[in-house]
């Protein structure tokens, strides 16, 4: 089976500090790193591992606050019930932060 190039991708050679990188991306995605090349390294490496998450590579999993486990659980425990906001408290708890 033979890949076809799309035209949504793009081969390039990019230089982020003095390291340069040979990556096939797509247009957008070279835009997000020419983006994100701008911002603080804190900024930077925050982003990175939220890209590793959903990427599915991020060596393993986020380590949960001692404070934060018993809530965490319950809401692992209300999906398993299947028990999901409404869309008006969800557009509610947005809301909070418009403030």
């Amino acid at each position: 089976m033979t890949r076809r190039r799309s035209r949504s991708h793009s081969a390039g050679l990019y230089k982020f500090g003095k390291r340069r990188y040979a990556a096939r991306v797509t247009k957008l995605l070279e835009q997000a790193l020419e983006a994100v090349s701008r911002l603080s390294p804190e900024s930077q490496d925050e982003i990175a591992r939220a890209m590793l998450r959903l990427a599915g590579n991020d060596g393993g999993p986020e380590e949960i606050d001692a404070a934060h486990l018993p809530a965490v659980l319950e809401g692992l425990a209300q999906a398993s019930r299947r028990e999901f906001a409404s869309d008006g408290e969800v557009e509610a708890a947005f809301r909070r932060f418009d403030r």
